[in-house]
């Protein structure tokens, strides 16, 4: 494994709107539905890979096909104390611009090419392409499953994959309850579910395995539909006591939440941003995840001793389920 590619038959850009996209820190417009928002994604991402990063592009607006070259190794040569990107227009000669073409038809749409790798953990193609494979299924698992874009790697179609079997799977997932939490300018739409033990469901007998593991369990935090947090518990639960008792829940946001969870430019949440969230949305988020979890616990204790839930419990699961259904937590659809 020598390069690494990544193309889109998107909007493209043009010289200028390259020239910010290359820019440290820039702002190209985003909005609070745009998965973009510090201005760093491509260039940090492409740096943490290798030292050469090449972006071809090619707006709707112009017919010339405009490339940019960032090169870590020059720029050590050089002893340049800032980075320095070198703008061209490619020529229709170049092999570069007939693989720009065969992809875009030169309607539109941009190729991202890191080479001079250096840091991969593998340089296996093969071991390097199953691993990006699985990590795009989860991360944009929304996007998959709602046919918001195609996503390919090597040329093969990525495949939805429902990760504690919700959907197509005989492990019997319930969906507890769903609604939403509003804090000020932010609306963040929740769903719990309840995943419950299945011997019968083996690995072995599944293309993906869903199943029942810790891992997926806790609370999974989509923004704009990308999965930005996982398997957290932010103290609204007992971890020790909840992890292996089915409870999850899924909270989507968009960009008008990044200030509930502080500023952070790896774009990820993490068990520690704890302390930065937002004290309101936090307490109201306890109010949501908390008796939902102690259900999924207490129906955890039940079937583990062969009995079902006690009347007192059910009625416990009826109160909540009002609770949560109030004017505070409007309903929703997913």
């Amino acid at each position: 494994l020598s390069s690494i590619m990544i193309s889109d038959i998107g909007d493209g850009m043009t010289l200028e709107q390259l020239k910010e996209a290359l820019s440290f820190g820039s702002d190209s417009g985003k909005t609070n539905k745009t998965l973009g928002v510090y201005g760093t994604g491509m260039k940090t991402a492409a740096l943490a890979l290798g030292q050469r990063m090449i972006v071809v592009t090619k707006s709707s607006e112009t017919d010339k096909v405009y490339i940019a070259t960032f090169d870590v190794e020059e720029l050590y040569q050089n002893m340049d104390a800032i980075p320095q990107v070198s703008y061209d227009e490619l020529d229709n000669g170049k092999p570069l611009y007939k693989i720009f073409e065969s992809i875009t038809k030169l309607k539109s749409g941009t190729i991202v090419i890191i080479d001079k790798l250096d840091k991969l953990p593998t340089y296996d193609i093969n071991t390097f392409k199953g691993t990006l494979i699985s990590h795009l299924r989860l991360v944009y698992n929304k996007y998959i499953y709602d046919e918001m874009v195609d996503i390919l790697v090597c040329g093969e179609k990525l495949t939805f994959f429902d990760p504690i079997g919700y959907y197509n799977s005989p492990m019997g997932v319930k969906k507890m309850d769903e609604g939403i939490i509003e804090d000020d300018d932010v609306k963040a739409k929740w769903v719990a579910y309840n995943i419950p033990i299945n011997s019968e469901y083996q690995k072995d007998k599944f293309p993906d395995f869903y199943g029942r593991t810790e891992d997926k369990c806790g609370i999974y935090i989509y923004r704009c539909n990308r999965l930005v947090g996982q398997h957290l518990g932010f103290g609204t639960f007992s971890k020790n006591s909840h992890w292996h008792n089915g409870f999850r829940l899924e909270l989507f946001l968009d960009g008008n939440a990044d200030t509930i969870f502080g500023t952070t430019f790896n774009k990820m949440i993490f068990e520690k941003d704890k302390s930065s969230i937002r004290k309101s949305f936090y307490d109201k988020l306890y109010n949501v995840v908390n008796p939902l979890a102690n259900l999924c616990a207490q129906d955890q204790k039940a079937k583990s001793k062969g009995t079902e839930l006690d009347e007192t419990t059910k009625k416990q699961l009826d109160d909540v389920t009002r609770s949560l259904n109030d004017n505070s937590h409007r309903r929703w659809i997913l």
